[in-house]
């Protein structure tokens, strides 16, 4: 005897034409219906994952644009900080963020070993592939002549050390610029030579991502400026 199947089944669209808006006629075991598709199966122009379609009535959520009918993030100018040495995450590692809009003002969604963090974007000079941490806008940051030598000397004799192999910071210190991606000692030496004229904007920042006193803050720029006075002459 024939096997019949059981399940009754009810079309509600023979082909795509028939279907509102960017759905499609889909066959499913209950029948052919009209479904969005599967914005997973798509590609965003900077290779990361779509989060839905849009187009029509379908909007996406903030921080995501519409891009060939799917929603992709939006990302902000910059490059994310270089992750030195284990790229692996370590264990029990928690995303704070999904997408650069997560962030606030210009810092970006990054990856770090601790998961994702909003960093502060960066720009490499090209002599050195020196990391240098952008903190505001209105700030030349142009490296030029003695600079750049400054530069190369400071990413050279400092190497891999770490960041509290530096003068004024602590174990404590340490630990929350290490969070923050400044984990090398040259990194966050760069990041002073970039703002050592804008001593304001330097204080600023170190009470932002240490969370410490002003008066702690600027003893740590004191600490850097003398390193400095000492070593690049």
């Amino acid at each position: 005897l024939p096997v019949y199947e059981t399940t009754i089944t009810i079309s509600r669209c023979l082909s795509d034409i028939e279907c509102p808006g960017y759905m499609k006629c889909c066959t499913t075991v209950n029948g052919r219906f009209c479904m969005l598709p599967d914005s997973s199966r798509f590609a965003c122009s900077n290779d990361k994952q779509p989060v839905g379609m849009c187009g029509n009535n379908l909007q996406c959520p903030d921080g995501y644009a519409c891009e060939d009918l799917i929603c992709c993030p939006v990302e902000k100018s910059g490059q994310c900080p270089a992750i030195v040495g284990s790229v692996l995450r370590e264990k029990g590692a928690e995303d704070l963020c999904k997408v650069d809009y997560d962030c606030p003002s210009i810092r970006k969604c990054c990856e770090t070993m601790l998961g994702k963090r909003c960093l502060f974007p960066v720009q490499t000079n090209a002599r050195s592939n020196m990391y240098l941490a952008r903190i505001t806008d209105g700030i030349d940051y142009s490296m030029q002549g003695s600079s750049v030598k400054h530069l190369e000397f400071v990413c050279e004799s400092l190497e891999e050390k770490d960041v509290q192999a530096i003068a004024g910071i602590g174990p404590v210190y340490a630990k929350h610029l290490t969070k923050q991606g400044f984990d090398k000692a040259y990194v966050l030496l760069g990041q002073f030579l970039v703002l050592k004229r804008h001593r304001d904007q330097f204080v600023n920042w170190m009470m932002d991502e240490l969370k410490i006193a002003k008066p702690h803050a600027i003893a740590c720029y004191n600490c850097l400026n003398e390193w400095c006075e000492q070593h690049l002459q």
